[in-house]
């Protein structure tokens, strides 16, 4: 299988941290957003969308992470606790990636994306602020204690929304200290050796941008008023 993401993603590595808890061997493409190359001819004519994560596995081409995440655990883990096949425990697991989708990731890309210089400042963010953390404590209060979403086992759902959670994290380390129960839930995601490996990644990426963006800003010429 190819993986066409960017360790910056929470979606590419959503997909990622998938295969290695399904045990896929995989080669991961990387595709730097910043540097327009999803833009290329070769990835557009594999996803004409030119969004990440993409796999392509055999005569399979597909987008959308969360249906990726599907795809994975039905074709490689089918009997595993990834995407339970029995129809309740599965509804509960498609309920999250639903909400993940719908409200979550939805409301970090409003709130936070901008901060990051991903897109323009709105003039409401304070209120894109006020629904991120209306979701957050939703999700607070639905986790079961000591446990994952939807149990003892972590599934597709855990780790997609996780993933998401990394990026309020990255612009503000201490962001989760007013949820407890998503903090430590959070913890035991990141501490499974098949996240942290990626997430480690994803947290060395990041510190590299922000020290090239702090030197950026630094040389930056300064600007002298006179009066």
């Amino acid at each position: 299988m190819k993986i066409y993401g960017f360790v910056a993603s929470p979606p590419s590595r959503a997909v990622e941290i998938t295969c290695k808890f399904a045990g896929v061997e995989y080669e991961f493409v990387s595709l730097n957003l910043m540097k327009g190359e999803h833009m290329n001819k070769e990835f557009l004519a594999i996803n004409p969308r030119h969004c990440i994560p993409t796999i392509v596995d055999d005569d399979l081409s597909l987008w959308e992470s969360r249906a990726i995440q599907q795809y994975i655990a039905n074709q490689y883990a089918p009997e595993s606790s990834l995407y339970p096949s029995e129809a309740k425990a599965r509804a509960k697991v498609d309920f999250w990636l639903n909400w993940d989708m719908g409200s979550m990731y939805a409301a970090i890309a409003a709130a936070v994306y901008p901060k990051m210089g991903f897109a323009p400042i709105p003039d409401d963010l304070a209120a894109k602020e006020a629904k991120l953390a209306e979701q957050i404590r939703f999700l607070d209060g639905s986790i079961p204690s000591g446990n994952f979403l939807t149990g003892t086992d972590i599934t597709i759902a855990d780790i997609s929304i996780a993933c998401g959670l990394t990026m309020p994290c990255l612009v503000n380390p201490n962001f989760l200290d007013d949820f407890e129960n998503v903090k430590a839930w959070f913890g035991r995601v990141a501490a499974l050796p098949q996240f942290a490996g990626v997430h480690g990644q994803f947290q060395e990426f990041a510190a590299q941008m922000m020290a090239a963006k702090a030197e950026e800003e630094k040389n930056k010429p300064q600007v002298k008023t006179a009066f």
